[in-house]
């Protein structure tokens, strides 16, 4: 847990994703008569989806190509040229969200969901996917969250075990490769403060081209008259920033429903 008084830096990191959690300049917790410090609960920050863009996404002409074998005659397939691999049909994305702190006190995150509908007006599970991201103090290795991450806080806040019949693997977190720790802009919001906080995440690239097939059928029949199809995906995001307090626990807050639909290029 974090003392209100703490005025560290942390790291945010899961798995796959490293971060900076850079803490705003802090100010002084209220004191009692005699040096005690009051026990005043803060009130949960105030998160909003501020983006959400796309870093890479197959074209129209990649996901033609794909499908056509299975949509249409191999003369047609045969002039629209060789079908990529699943590997070169990626989806990432990435998430920033705006988390604004309306207390005199710095509100250092713990742990944060992330849940992903495509097409959300598709009656199926296999459409959602849902990520917890656990962060950790500066210096230590963070490992996958803990077995209670992303539950708990006000009823009404959605947490993972609402997504519990999610398809597995169809969200996941990227890995930042070779990118510095300084270079990512993930933090905690200062006293006060609007904070900036970015997610790279990515699609089951199977999952996703399933998906389409199954539900774009009207997109997926102009190839067999040999024009150029073009996707239109909409998705809807939403989800849960939990901040961990000494004498508190979790203190959690929801973001979204965020809709809106990603059209190829």
């Amino acid at each position: 847990m974090i003392r209100l008084t703490s005025c560290s830096r942390l790291v945010a990191s899961t798995v796959w994703v490293v971060g900076v959690l850079a803490l705003g300049g802090c100010s002084a917790v209220p004191k009692l008569p005699g040096g005690g410090t009051a026990a005043i609960k803060p009130n949960p920050p105030n998160i909003s989806v501020s983006a959400v863009a796309l870093v890479s996404a197959p074209s129209n002409s990649a996901l033609a190509k794909y499908y056509c074998p299975s949509v249409a005659n191999g003369l047609v397939c045969r002039a629209l040229g060789s079908a990529p691999t699943l590997a070169d049909l990626k989806f990432v994305f990435d998430l920033q969200l705006a988390v604004e702190n309306p207390n005199q006190v710095a509100l250092p995150a713990a742990e944060a969901m992330v849940a992903f509908t495509a097409y959300p007006q598709s009656q199926s599970s296999s459409n959602v996917g849902a990520v917890c991201v656990a962060l950790c103090p500066e210096g230590e290795t963070c490992g996958p969250p803990p077995q209670d991450g992303c539950t708990g806080g006000d009823q009404g806040l959605k947490s993972m075990a609402d997504y519990a019949g999610a398809a597995v693997g169809f969200l996941a977190n990227v890995a930042l490769g070779n990118t510095t720790v300084s270079d990512v802009k993930v933090r905690t919001s200062g006293a006060g403060e609007t904070a900036m906080v970015n997610v790279r995440l990515e699609l089951n690239p199977e999952a996703m081209v399933n998906l389409i097939k199954n539900v774009a059928g009207d997109t997926l029949s102009s190839i067999k008259r040999g024009s150029m199809p073009t996707f239109q995906i909409p998705f809807k995001l939403e989800g849960t920033v939990w901040v961990n307090i000494e004498a508190f626990g979790k203190i959690a807050a929801g973001f979204g429903p965020h809709e809106d639909t990603w059209s190829l290029k």
